[in-house]
């Protein structure tokens, strides 16, 4: 009896300490971008997922309630790779096509009361694989953008590595204990108490990866929502017509396009991408130009071209720009990729 108190203790420390830490990034005091958002309910729904495998140890939940669990699960990989292009790629919003992410979570959640659950039927059994599998894969996505990152922010892409390999540690763990290698079903818990104290130890060690970077300077009076709603009109407008591609493009034309100041409209985009106007406009002729060095047709244009298409009005700011954002040149980038297609 004794143990088995101790054991919840110690896993219920660990969900307290989630808890608080959700609560805190959605309530963060100063900017708040929205890779924190997403976080906050990334974490929150972890530890939905893990408060079931703490209670289904000691008692018997009801169907619905384990079903729960596995729906909670489903949306924790989309969740991190959403995380990890808000907080690494600031061309990156949630529109209605990343909802799709969520569809297996959302039909699990509805038809929790009759869907079988556990390894006892062969459609528990498929759900429990797929449940998985669908893990795994998100880790491998989100490994990629890691290693897609490494030249832009380094606090960032650094905290991303730390939580993605622990979530692919811990559900490693569920596995085995799937297959039961591991005997102890607890263990998973345990795995994910160790897991939210090291992340706690690391973010503290790594307060950038959760701030804008640049520091809250503004006094527009606009609320979060209508920064937010500013903010996706602006990467609507800039996608849809190709802003960026024009050099001439200022922050002011884009706030006269959208009926808005310069100051609201810079401090949107410095909430919701953590980048001031420049570096943000400059992310998408960056990914404008890797596409033109991806594409074979453009293999042997010359590099000044490539940046006049991308929206920059000189070279060797082109250059400048693009080794920080991908740590290459573009001399070197291009070389990489004619000598990967070889």
């Amino acid at each position: 009896m004794e143990l088995t108190l101790i054991i919840f203790f110690i896993v219920t420390t660990g969900i307290t300490v989630s808890l608080v830490a959700s609560f805190l990034l959605f309530n963060i005091a100063r900017v708040k971008p929205f890779s924190n958002q997403i976080l906050a309910f990334l974490l929150l729904f972890l530890t939905l997922r893990i408060t079931k495998s703490i209670f289904f140890n000691f008692i018997d939940l009801p169907l619905f309630i384990r079903n729960w669990g596995l729906a909670f699960n489903l949306t924790v990989g989309p969740l991190l790779f959403f995380y990890g292009r808000s907080l690494l790629q600031a061309t990156f919003y949630i529109g209605r096509k990343e909802l799709f992410h969520f569809i297996p979570a959302i039909l699990v959640f509805l038809f929790a009361p009759i869907l079988p659950n556990g390894y006892q039927s062969t459609t528990g059994a498929y759900l429990y694989s797929f449940a998985q599998c669908q893990s795994f894969a998100y880790v491998g996505v989100c490994f990629q953008i890691y290693w897609r990152s490494q030249g832009r922010s380094k606090p960032r892409a650094k905290w991303y590595l730390w939580l993605t390999s622990g979530l692919c540690t811990m559900w490693l763990i569920y596995f085995f204990i799937s297959i039961n290698v591991i005997p102890v079903y607890v263990a998973g818990a345990f795995s994910f108490t160790l897991l939210i104290f090291i992340l706690v130890a690391i973010a503290f060690r790594n307060q950038d990866a959760f701030l804008s970077l640049v520091s809250n300077k503004y006094e527009t009076g606009i609320s979060a929502e209508k920064s937010l709603e500013i903010h996706n009109k602006a990467r609507e407008l800039l996608e849809q017509e190709s802003l960026y591609l024009n050099s001439e493009v200022n922050l002011q034309y884009l706030a006269d396009r959208l009926s808005v100041s310069s100051k609201a409209l810079s401090q949107a985009i410095n909430e919701h991408s953590g980048k001031n106007f420049s570096s943000w406009i400059n992310q998408y002729r960056i990914d404008y130009a890797i596409r033109l060095f991806s594409n074979p047709d453009f293999k042997d244009e010359k590099i000044l071209s490539v940046a006049y298409q991308s929206g920059f009005n000189a070279l060797s700011t082109f250059n400048a720009v693009f080794k920080k954002e991908t740590g290459l040149t573009p001399s070197q980038y291009r070389s990489k990729k004619l000598a990967q297609s070889e």
